[in-house]
């Protein structure tokens, strides 16, 4: 017969175990290795770090914009996928490499290009390769300096940046300084 003490740590050995099997599981990620770091390539573009704060790198952009077609618009993740590979073969046929891997000069004038829809290599036509910059461009945005809680604006950075404090609860933030009730 099983005294209740030993029901008890029986019971937090298996808690224990359990929790421990889920410390080791990691998401997969919805890009592969290449389309990854082209979207953050992409999206450092947008927002470079510089010498005061980090960029779309350093505040996980990225992870933003996986969690959102994996959370909120997991429609639109086919539709992106492929404009994002699309992007990445016009990087090829402009530049002889996928898009991470060409200078920051280079990335800048292609996407210069795409976001006014000049290319004319590749399979995207003006006006998708305009839609595809737009939207890598809000994703960036909102994963910059929208909630953390999204997967993006890690610690805060563009809160701090703007010299805004975390809001707690979103809609009660102060923005300036002793501000009045």
């Amino acid at each position: 017969m099983a005294t209740r003490r030993k029901f008890i740590k029986d019971g937090l050995i298996v808690s224990a175990g359990v929790s421990l099997l889920g410390c080791g599981k990691t998401e997969k990620s919805l890009f592969s290795d290449s389309e990854r770091k082209c979207a953050i390539a992409i999206s450092e573009q947008i927002i470079p770090a510089d010498e005061s704060c980090g960029g779309a790198t350093e505040a996980g952009v990225v992870n933003f914009i996986e969690n959102w077609f994996s959370k909120y618009r997991p429609e639109e993740y086919d539709g992106f996928l492929k404009n994002l590979r699309a992007f990445q073969a016009m990087s090829a046929a402009e530049l002889g490499k996928d898009f991470q891997d060409a200078d920051f000069a280079a990335q800048n004038k292609l996407l210069l290009s795409a976001e006014r829809g000049e290319i004319k290599s590749g399979k995207m036509s003006g006006e998708k390769q305009r839609e595809f910059f737009d939207k890598i461009l809000s994703l960036t945005m909102y994963g910059f300096y929208g909630a953390p809680r999204h997967g993006g604006n890690k610690n805060a950075m563009s809160f701090k940046m703007m010299g805004w404090d975390n809001p707690l609860v979103v809609g009660q933030n102060r923005y300036a300084k002793g501000a009045s009730r």
